[in-house]
This record gives C-alpha cells, structure tokens and sequence, in this order.
C-alpha cells in the first residue's frame, strides 16, 4: 500500500484531474486521447480535404455537444494536428463570442488576424502567416532564374529544410525581396491587391510587425507607422466605411490562403454569449460572409444541442441555419474504453511513464464505476478527481477556487501578452462588470461611437459619468474621442469621465494638439488611465473567465459527496465583488478610488443570510421542477410558474425566477417567444430528484 499511497501524493501535487476545463484551445497541457469523438474529428478533415479539393464549393459545419463532452477539446486537436498530414493543409482560427454587432466585420476580421500571427509553435519566433506567406514565395522561388548561382543554392536549402527560415537568414538582401516582391504581383494579380504583398513582405523586420497587424486589422494608421510600410494612411472614418474595407481584408486573406492550397477553419465557440437578438443576428452575417465569399475558409460551429435547436435556429433565417446544419456533427459520451483510456493519459502524464496500472485506482474499480453508461468527458474526470479526493475538509471556499482559476487565466495572458493586442470590446466588458458589481446602472444604447457606455448609481444617482476606450494610432480619431470627454464635462461639470488608452498605445509628442487636448481634458477634471501590461491582463482575463462560465466551462468542487458542477454567474460576480480591491486588481482599486466607493459589506458565504437565501432558492426549483412535471412536453410559461410558487406560499418575481434556471441551465430549456417565456425541463432530468 505504500505505492498507492506514494501515487496519490503525487497526482494530489501535479493534479491532473483538478480541472476538466479547456480554457483555450490553443493550450497543450495534457495529452489528446484520438479516439474520444474520432468519427466527428475525422469528418471535419474530410470538409478540409474537400475544400483544398475543390476551393469554390461552399462549406459550413455545425458541431453540436452539450456542456462537457469536448467541443474545446476537439477544437484543440485540430490545432495539434494541422501540420500532421501530408495531402492536407489547414489552420485554425478560434472565434470568441462578438460584443459589438454594429461591427461585425471588423470583429470578425480583427479575430481571424489575431489568430494568424500566433505562432507555428510555442517558443518559436515565425507566426502562421509567415508559414502562409512563406509557402507563397516558395512557389515563386523555386522557379525563378538566379544570376548568383550560390545565392540560388542558399534559397533552395531553405525553402527545401524550412521555407520560414528565408525570412530571418535572407532578411539583408534586398535585391531578392523586391524581385519576389514584383513577381508576386505580377503572378497573382487577379488575387490580391499589390499593396497586401508590398506590407506583407516586411514581416522579416520584427519591428514593423505591429504596424503590418493594425493595418490588416483595417485599423488608422498614423504617419511613422504609414512611412515604415511605404504606404498612404487610409482614413475609414466611419463605421460603414470600415466594415466594407474589413470585408474586402477578409476576402484578400482568403485568397492569400486559397494561393498555397491551404484552408481556414473559423471555430466560432462560446456561442452561450450571443445574449441579445443583434449578436446572433451579427454571427449568423458572419457565417453568411464566411461561406460566400471567403472561399479558403470553412466556418464551424460548436454549440449545445438544446441551445441550437431551441433558440439560436429558430433566430437564423433560413439561409443560415441550412448552411450550418448541411454538416451536422453530434458529440458522443465516452465508453468504458475510452474512459479508461483518458484516465490512463492523465496518469500517465502526472507520473512520467505508462508503467503505472491505473494505480492508485486498480483497473477493476474503473472498469465497474464507468462500465454502465456513456458518460462526457468532463464528467469522467470529475469521478477520476474524487477517487484522488479523501478528505472533505480539503475542499476550497468556492471564492478561493474562482480566484485560483482567475489567476491561471490571468498568468496565461500575461505569459502570451503579445498576442494580445489591444482590444476595446474586451477591456469594455470588464469595466462594466466592475460597475456593475458595485450597484451602478450601465447604459451602453448612447449613440455615439467614441463613448462605451454611461453609467450612473443605481440606487442614490449621485455619481454618474462616461467611459471612453480609445486605442486608436490616428490623431483624429483620438483628438475626437477627448473632445468627447470635454464636451461632456462642459455639460456636466460634477460627472464622471474615465478615458483609457493601452500604455501600447501612447500618444507621441508630435501630436501637440492631441497632446494640449489631453491636458485641457485633464484640466476639466477628467481621469485618463492607461492601461499597463498587468491592468490589460486584468481586463483581459476577466472577460475571457466570463465567456467561459456563461458556456459552463468552469467548475468547482462541492463538498457534497466531494462532486464538481458549474460555476455560476452569480458565483463569478461575487468572487469579482469579494477580490475587488485586492491583488491582481490594480486596475478596480483605481476605478473605485477615483469614484470614492466605500466597500460594500456583504454577508460572509457561510452566515445566516446566505443560508435562508439558498434554502429560498432550492425551494423555488424544487417547486418549479414539481410545477413542471404534470404538464403537457414538461413545460409552462413563466407566469404560470409564478402562479405556481405563488399558490405554494413563495413569493418570487421573473428576475428571481430567471436567475434561478440560468443557474441549473443543465436541468432546464428555455423558449423565448415574442409574448411569453417558456421553461421545459431537459430529458435526462425528466425522471430524476431536484
């Protein structure tokens, strides 16, 4: 027994079932398990393999899973894999859920060039697009006529060993890059604009790499960055102008891609947060774009079953939910096999070897709690991290468990910082999170595109104000957005304005009049706070820990039966409201020392209050699961069940009530109907206990 015992102090130190969450797809931590989903992995190839096939035909595909059975982790073996076939090349984008509907395309375009400049591989210098571009000038070289025939023999060696290389130990000669630079344009034309290969070919200066990303990102450039890519400065002053050019960027990138044969996946994930009718219609454009006019790239998919069939589809028009549902793909439970065989990944990647016999588990014992159903694999991971958990007084607060997975994220975006280029959707939603927590009203309908949102206190209305996010590199632009801010103050002298700018994004001394703007600003009594390395990493990991708890991406551990379940929103929010003032959240104590807020007292988790408020809420589903089961299909409206709670001596309302099922959104489906809402329960808990 000593061994066993020697084995569960190591898997309790290096926790490889602590978490069956796949934050990022791009994370490579613990070993794929191929035969977990084969049959759907292997279908999306075959989509890739018909497309590099047939480039014109139009291609969609719909993945459809619920929470847990391994819509991340089937993204993040496309990723393992792209390089891995020899018929075959593709790669993958990771689509987060959009913010801004009004810009679509900009989105859509900032996201998939975000994704191209992630690395080939961790620790190593060239990005997907150089490998893209690369293969480009190998076709170009390879038959070109060379006077220096040791030049030529050099050029060959590279493009044969690693044809990335040529951007780094030929970055010097510059009669080369302008010879491939025009036959490039020559040779394709009727392909790409020559301005996207004239920018494009400076990836081999590191130091114009920020500006070559902004100006794919159709982004204002200002003059030094304009002068270093030898190009004019486009002004896309308006949103519709910006769109169209995000458009036609995506077209052009699409057909660099389609030049070298390779594909695209779009993975659109997370879709739980396409919360309002203007988001989904905003996706449902995308895809649209995606499939008719982006020929090189393939948009999927990954959505829960019951969110598709009962809300996302029936908001689509037809068109869209055709094109997705042309290539339907359903996520399985694991087998006992299969179980086995992720478990056994899992040890062996915490001890360091395969020689480990299920140990401290013993294979009989696996084989009985996973031989009687399929089960997903969060679920399997989850049984596996309570066999390794003996001691209930080791579980930890869930505030503590939400902090622990916030740092992970937090750490991650640090560690990968420049990837992450300045983002005013993202920083936007956190910054309303904090408002939010702390009992302001959020208005972001203001009609004005420099200004994010107004807020005002919910409950004394004594502070109220504007948040502006400007991470523009024109003068213009930033001069309008604090001309905003003064005109607002001009009105309201006692309000609040809070103008952000990324420290990435400094304003440079030769804007004096940008800069005298700043300083009058300043003077009126507004607050500019630029974003350092740490707050930018705050804001960034708080809205991608957001995303993923919507999608139920996140679990904790429960000391009832040492089990683990979703964390909830309102969970995430208390966690937010509890660590507001303390490290890492630099950024929040600023917030709250410029607004003068107190600290708001809340009962502690474990006091009184609390408790009456969770024996309320497990009374209000019990009664509504019990309200529900008579009916007809096991669904009623939402009045119904008031009624119901009400006949019953409850008294609740519709937000209470709402709260309630969107934290047990795997027991329930809601419908959504322009006159009522209608709650059902879930097959798999038609029969079970509240």
């Amino acid at each position: 027994m000593k061994k066993d015992v020697n084995y569960l102090e190591i898997l309790k130190q290096r926790k490889p079932f602590a978490s069956s969450n796949v934050s990022d797809p791009k994370d490579h931590l613990f070993p794929d398990v191929p035969s977990i989903n084969a049959d759907i992995y292997h279908s999306v190839i075959d989509l890739v393999r018909m497309k590099s096939q047939n480039p014109t035909i139009p291609l969609a595909a719909l993945v459809l899973g619920e929470a847990g059975y391994g819509k991340t982790h089937l993204i993040n073996r496309m990723i393992r894999n792209a390089d891995s076939y020899q018929d075959l090349s593709y790669r993958v984008a990771y689509i987060q859920p959009i913010e801004d509907p009004a810009q679509t395309y900009s989105y859509l375009l900032r996201e998939i060039v975000t994704n191209l400049f992630y690395p080939i591989k961790n620790n190593y210098p060239p990005t997907i697009m150089h490998g893209i571009l690369a293969e480009i000038i190998k076709k170009a070289l390879l038959t070109a006529t060379f006077n220096n025939q040791a030049l030529k023999k050099k050029v060959h060696k590279i493009l044969h060993n690693n044809p990335v290389d040529i951007f780094y130990e030929l970055q010097s000669n510059m009669s080369l890059w302008i010879n491939v630079e025009n036959k490039l344009k020559q040779a394709y034309s009727n392909d790409c604009p020559p301005e996207i290969f004239q920018v494009l070919m400076q990836l081999r200066y590191s130091d114009r790499r920020f500006a070559i990303i902004e100006w794919l990102k159709c982004n204002t450039l200002d003059r030094d960055m304009a002068e270093k890519l030898h190009i004019q400065p486009a002004n896309l002053s308006s949103i519709p102008a910006k769109e169209q050019a995000a458009r036609d960027m995506i077209k052009n990138l699409s057909k660099l891609i389609g030049i070298c044969n390779h594909s695209l996946l779009i993975c659109f994930d997370r879709l739980e947060n396409l919360d309002n009718d203007d988001k989904v219609q905003s996706f449902g454009r995308m895809v649209t774009f995606l499939v008719d006019d982006a020929r090189a790239m393939i948009p999927v998919a990954f959505c829960r079953g019951d969110l598709w069939q009962n809300i996302l589809k029936n908001k689509f028009n037809r068109h869209v939910s055709e094109r997705l549902e042309s290539n339907t793909f359903e996520l399985l439970g694991c087998d006992v096999n299969q179980a086995l065989e992720l478990i056994a990944s899992r040890l062996t990647w915490a001890y360091g070897h395969a020689d480990h016999n299920y140990q401290p588990f013993g294979l009989e014992k696996l084989e009985k709690i996973f031989s009687h159903r399929l089960r997903s694999t969060r679920n399997i991971i989850q049984k596996a991290n309570k066999l390794v958990i003996k001691d209930p007084t080791t579980i930890t607060p869930v505030v503590n468990q939400l902090k622990e997975q916030f740092r992970a994220h937090y750490q991650k975006v640090l560690d990968e910082f420049d990837r992450h280029a300045p983002e005013r959707n993202r920083i936007q939603r956190a910054l309303r999170l904090f408002f939010e927590i702390k009992d302001f009203s959020v208005d972001t309908r203001f009609g004005d595109k420099y200004i994010d949102f107004y807020f005002s206190q919910a409950i004394k209305n004594t502070k109220q104000g504007i948040v502006i996010i400007d991470f523009e590199n024109h003068h213009r632009a930033v001069g309008a957005s604090i001309k905003r801010g003064i005109d607002f103050l001009n009105k309201n002298p006692q309000a609040y304005v809070l103008y952000f700018r990324d420290e990435r994004c400094l304003l440079p001394s030769r804007w004096k009049s940008t800069n005298a703007a700043l300083d009058q600003f300043k003077h009126q009594g507004g607050h500019t706070l630029f974003l350092d390395r740490n707050e930018a990493a705050q804001c960034f990991a708080i809205t991608l820990m957001n995303y993923a708890i919507k999608e139920g991406d996140i679990s904790i551990e429960t000391k009832a039966d040492f089990d683990m379940r979703k964390a909830s929103i309102d969970e995430f929010l208390h966690f937010l409201h509890e660590s507001i003032s303390r490290e890492p959240f630099t950024l929040f104590k600023k917030l709250a020392d410029i607004l003068k807020l107190r600290k708001k007292i809340h009962p502690k988790v474990n006091d009184a209050a609390t408790q009456d408020s969770k024996t309320k809420n497990q009374m209000i589903l019990n009664k509504t699961i019990e309200c529900l089961r008579p009916q007809s299909m096991m669904m009623a409206s939402t009045d119904n069940i008031l009624a119901y709670l009400s006949d019953n001596h409850i008294q609740s309302n519709i937000d209470e009530l709402m709260r309630i099922i969107k934290r047990f959104n795997d027991r329930f489906v809601v419908h959504q109907s322009k006159t009522e809402t209608i709650i059902m329960i879930k097959k798999e808990w038609m029969n079970a206990q509240p």
